[in-house]
């Protein structure tokens, strides 16, 4: 895990769990994510093929974290939860 515990777009999931947004790469970005992208299930690529919480995004592969799907925009995730 990365010493701030933040996880950058497109960086290769480390461990099956739930994901809160924790910011933009871009600081000058100020777009918030939808109440659907606020968290977001993973898992490292081959554990969970398709993964899907109720409210919440689908991500499928779950090998990289992703965009906000809203704006495109890169940003910063942070593990919630273990699953």
């Amino acid at each position: 895990m990365p010493r701030d515990g933040r996880f950058k777009t497109g960086q290769v999931c480390p461990a099956s769990g739930v994901y809160g947004f924790a910011g933009h790469v871009d600081a000058s970005v100020t777009d918030e994510p939808t109440p659907a992208e606020r968290e977001i299930p993973l898992a490292p690529r081959g554990k969970r093929a398709n993964q899907v919480r109720p409210g919440n995004s689908v991500v499928r592969g779950c090998e990289r974290f992703p965009p906000l799907r809203s704006t495109g925009t890169a940003v910063w995730w942070v593990l919630r939860s273990f699953a």
